[in-house]
């Protein structure tokens, strides 16, 4: 499928003079002085009269991104920012929102050590944003929610969700819960036909709410699981892979973050490797990081990876030749086909709503996402003067995604990637499959 630029196409602006705005966003690099995030985006003046109850809603759809352009996630911020980029100039070359070119603005998401975010989402708040598509961890999402319940803009969630989505704030995700994620790797699971599988999750609120789906599934499809919860903060884990090996499972689902590699190495030590005993590996973010560590060739072998749908823009998709064309530094592309369809969702929902007022808008967002059926588009031209006439199911880079009425996907797209002989990813085993509640 295509979502590359349209022709232009003019946009009339409500008012007879057009005048030029150019927002900058502050993200804090370390020290107390903010410095300037660029953006680009030109706008019409309009004479809109601002709605007291909704207090960014001007007749202009403004929209804040934060990506990581410092911190532990910094190599995910040029896609980030590009993703963001592409869509609000395809919007736009499709004639806008309301009348009126889409402003975009960015903003340092940092990491969770710091208040970066939190500076950024002061700037946005002071420049009227409407939509804060959040960062690609869900832990400085949290961080800032106090901040942009304050800055009464809506929310959404791009990659990694939020366990505990807030009441205060009008938020929609189009990552999958980590219920869809479960269910996804079950399925996975299940399709290699043992009887049994063990599954070793971080004692936490993602491994155990994972770990909870996975089991789940699996013993839908009549196979037995065991969960074996293991500490996240332990320094070494041998007692674990002990203990997860004495429980002769038939396979082994590992679920965590970094320390998975510690995981895998236990077992490679122990002569246990992946092409002779079944592991999938689950976490927050398909990439090949976690397994550069290891350089004997083959002990990789077979090990499989599963990861967000979006993941397949990223090793074999458009997207990826259009991220790297905007801006070079665009090499690792995770999370940018749900960063560009945050954008294009909130100018659909935007148009559906009538008006820029972000709790409006969030109603709208599962009236264009399929979530109330509607013809499913994947052109952004077509799909904005197709929600002029009804519901629409925008299709983008990373879904179909049908939101509920809660802002949540009741269906996702997921990848299972088979590592190779020579610990990477091998091309050719990518599987893309999607998975329903």
């Amino acid at each position: 499928m295509t979502f590359g630029s349209r022709p232009r196409r003019a946009i009339v602006p409500r008012a007879a003079v057009a005048a030029s705005v150019v927002l900058a966003a502050a993200a804090c690099s370390g020290g107390d002085e903010a410095t300037p995030v660029s953006t680009t985006s030109t706008t019409a003046a309009t004479t809109t009269t601002a709605d007291p109850a909704n207090p960014t809603a001007d007749g202009v759809l403004r929209i804040g991104v934060l990506v990581p352009r410092t911190g532990g996630q910094a190599a995910l911020g040029p896609a980030l920012a590009a993703a963001g980029q592409l869509a609000v100039d395809d919007v736009n070359e499709a004639g806008g929102v309301l009348g009126q070119p889409v402003e975009v603005v960015f903003g340092d998401a940092g990491d969770a050590s710091t208040d970066t975010a939190g500076a950024s989402v002061d700037t946005f708040a002071g420049g009227k944003v409407d939509v804060i598509v959040g960062p690609p961890s869900s832990g400085v999402t949290t961080l800032v929610l106090d901040k942009v319940a304050r800055s009464s803009a809506a929310l959404v969630s791009p990659g990694n969700p939020l366990a505990d989505p807030p009441a205060d704030v009008p938020y929609f995700q189009l990552a999958p819960d980590l219920d869809l994620l479960g269910a996804a790797v079950g399925d996975q699971a299940a399709e290699r036909g043992l009887p049994t599988a063990l599954i070793v999750a971080r004692d936490d609120a993602f491994g155990q709410r994972v770990a909870d789906a996975v089991a789940q599934r699996l013993t839908a499809r009549g196979v037995t699981p065991t969960i074996q919860p293991y500490n996240p903060e332990s320094e070494a884990y041998g007692g674990d892979v002990a203990a997860a090996l004495a429980a002769g499972p038939a396979q082994i689902v590992l679920i965590g973050y970094a320390e998975l590699a510690d995981f895998i190495g236990g077992f490679i030590e122990q002569g246990v490797l992946p092409s002779a005993f079944p592991m999938t590996v689950v976490t927050d973010r398909l990439d090949q990081a976690l397994f550069r560590r290891f350089a004997q060739p083959g002990v990789l072998n077979g090990l499989v990876a599963v990861g967000v749908g979006s993941e397949r823009a990223a090793l074999d998709g458009e997207l990826a030749g259009r991220l790297a064309a905007e801006d070079p530094a665009a090499t690792s592309v995770t999370f940018a086909a749900e960063v560009y369809d945050a954008v294009v969702v909130s100018a659909l929902a935007t148009a559906r709503a009538g008006r820029d007022a972000p709790r409006a808008l969030r109603a709208e967002v599962g009236a264009v996402t399929g979530g109330e059926g509607g013809e499913a588009c994947e052109a952004v031209e077509a799909c904005l003067e197709a929600a002029g006439r009804g519901p629409v199911d925008w299709q983008g880079y990373g879904g179909p995604y049908r939101l509920d009425v809660s802002g949540v996907p009741e269906e996702a797209g997921f990848v299972a990637v088979t590592m190779g002989a020579d610990n990477t990813f091998a091309a050719a085993t990518l599987r893309t499959f999607r998975a329903e509640r």
